[in-house]
């Protein structure tokens, strides 16, 4: 009898034991699944992931900044030809030059599936509007993320990516800092008064020396409180950008005319703009308020370099609020912060 009693003690532990282990399968099953997550891309596409993706194939030359600044530039293993067109104007492509040598799977519009499938990232990063981001994730069964340029200083590019790559905290550091400098210069220029603040009329894509391309918005000038008097202009084309005459120009007769700086020899410089018959009749020339552009318009969408511009063009326009050294200081800070690089082009009177 007490023999037969142990062995039943034995029998209903084992039992037990043997529920706990099945428990504990199914606990770590559920672990398992709970990995797979959604993002919302900017297309309002619902883009579902198994995994926190580790390689990544860019064919955004928008969303390779905010990619790197987020530390995901080892990670990127492919990209497109305006990635590699726009990467040598970039900082993201100046931290890491390597980028530019890595293997290219086409454009958005004419992309090269065959190297998509070779290539295999864990997701696919485009621009686009339309059914591009469909096409390519049926084409290739890669889940692609699209997203696009919205006007002004908008972080949606940090806020899809960093949910992408679950760096929600670094996306949201990233944006803070930012939206700090935003405030810091709202608060040293709230107080010039509307009479006061200066206004322009800035030109770029210049290389055929016509000066009357420009944008409604144009957002570093906009951080400085200038006003552009182009900003009602009517012949604009699909991407924003608007053509005016010089006589328009010169009726506006805005207090700065600002020319985007010169990459190569084919692009115009001030010289030219001076040496324009009509242009030369504006109180900006007779007054040599004639500025460069701290960066080139040529380049995507950057928002460090879009507020370290902000910061030169308040330097430029109301020095009595913005010095040099602080100015330099500034956007030194920006570009540490960001890509981790020095004042790589100084702020000079």
């Amino acid at each position: 009898m007490k023999m037969k009693k142990i062995l039943l003690g034995v029998l209903a532990l084992t039992l037990v034991l043997s529920s706990c282990a099945k428990n504990d399968n199914k606990t770590t099953s559920i672990e398992k699944t709970s990995t797979q997550y959604s993002v919302v891309d900017s297309e309002n596409r619902t883009v579902v992931f198994k995994d926190v993706p580790t390689t990544v194939v860019i064919m955004s030359d928008t969303a390779i900044s905010p990619l790197v600044q987020l530390g995901k530039a080892s990670n990127i293993i492919g990209i497109d030809t305006k990635v590699l067109k726009s990467g040598k104007l970039m900082y993201s492509c100046l931290k890491y030059p390597e980028i530019l040598d890595l293997p290219l799977v086409g454009s958005v519009k004419e992309p090269n599936f065959e190297k998509l499938i070779e290539l295999n990232p864990d997701v696919i990063i485009i621009k686009s509007r339309g059914m591009a981001a469909d096409t390519i994730q049926s084409k290739t069964g890669i889940p692609v993320i699209s997203t696009k340029t919205i006007d002004g200083f908008i972080y949606n590019y940090y806020e899809i990516l960093g949910k992408v790559f679950k760096e929600e905290e670094k996306a949201n550091s990233l944006i803070a800092f930012m939206e700090s400098k935003i405030n810091m210069i709202n608060e040293k220029i709230k107080d010039i008064p509307e009479s006061d603040r200066k206004s322009f009329f800035c030109s770029i894509y210049v290389n055929d020396r016509d000066f009357g391309n420009t944008f409604k918005a144009i957002t570093s000038l906009d951080i400085a409180g200038a006003k552009n008097v182009a900003k009602n202009a009517n012949n604009v084309n699909s991407w924003g950008l608007a053509t005016v005459s010089s006589e328009q120009i010169l009726e506006w007769n805005p207090d700065y005319l600002i020319l985007e700086l010169p990459t190569n020899k084919n692009d115009a410089t001030i010289k030219e703009l001076r040496e324009d018959p009509i242009l030369a009749m504006t109180d900006a020339v007779k007054n040599d308020s004639l500025l460069y552009t701290y960066g080139s318009y040529s380049i995507p969408k950057d928002l460090p370099r879009i507020l370290t511009e902000g910061l030169y063009f308040c330097h430029k326009l109301y020095p009595q609020l913005f010095s040099l050294e602080f100015t330099n200081e500034q956007i030194e800070e920006v570009n540490r912060f960001t890509y981790d690089l020095g004042l790589v082009t100084p702020v000079e009177n």
